[in-house]
């Protein structure tokens, strides 16, 4: 059966990585399964040797029982967490799902990250175990757990920023390479085509004033306007004579 990544690659998309949990993770839960299953083993042997009666340690046993049964449970459920859990770096994002029934997937693309923090004590110096923590544009902070060789994944994820920055590069220069500027010009000097022409735009005509001669015909000056003539309106004087004024 699949795992969540690898149903969910996409197509040219590759596992890169893998992150493991270091053994001391297991630690807390074999140790609450050992100290249930001993005092089991304790009464049993006991009993056995000594030859008591079974009412004499019954009680003490079922205790020792029940907390060896706990001890189980948390083994069992601490390692499936370990199987459900994938911590992986592809070629083009970085994936943390947990989650067996219920599923719990915080993804990134590799472009989109930001900050990586590493946090190792001196124990985990030690160990080599140590907790990352993932900053990226739309995703928040990713906190994964304490992992095996946390300086390989930041070096990983490091990698794969870098080759798909590469992929990007190359494929953006074989686009350039591709185009043809000769090509380009004389697709730019061929007439469009006759859907694509644009009908001209007539210019309105200025009606033409007639010159001065074409007034009054050819060769004809125009004529001047004449003076209007007064009327005289003759009006007596003194000693009988007339004399006309201009009305």
């Amino acid at each position: 059966m699949k795992s969540y990544v690898e149903q969910t690659l996409a197509p040219n998309e590759h596992i890169k990585a893998r992150a493991n949990f270091n053994w001391t993770y297991n630690f807390g839960s074999w140790f609450f399964f050992l100290l249930g299953l001993l005092p089991v083993v304790a009464f049993a042997v006991a009993g056995l040797v000594s030859r008591m009666p079974f009412a004499e340690y019954a009680v003490g046993l079922w205790i020792s029982v029940a907390g060896g049964v706990l001890g189980i449970i948390l083994l069992v459920s601490h390692y499936i967490v370990l199987w459900t859990t994938e911590i992986v770096v592809t070629s083009f994002r970085f994936v943390y799902k947990t989650g067996l029934i219920s599923r719990k997937s915080n993804e990134v693309s590799l472009n989109k990250i930001e900050e990586i923090s590493m946090s190792q004590s001196i124990l985990g110096r030690m160990f080599g175990y140590g907790e990352l923590i993932i900053r990226g544009t739309g995703v928040g902070v990713i906190e994964l757990p304490s992992l095996d060789n946390p300086v390989q994944l930041r070096r990983d994820i490091e990698e794969a920023k870098a080759n798909l920055r590469q992929e990007g590069r190359s494929d953006f220069n074989a686009e350039a390479q591709q185009f043809d500027p000769q090509q380009g010009q004389q697709m730019d000097r061929q007439p469009a085509p006759r859907a694509m022409r644009q009908p001209q735009q007539r210019q309105p005509q200025m009606r033409q004033q007639p010159q001065q001669g074409q007034l009054h015909g050819q060769g004809q000056a125009p004529r001047r306007a004449q003076p209007r003539r007064q009327a005289v309106v003759p009006t007596q004087k003194r000693g009988g004579l007339f004399r006309g004024r201009k009305k």
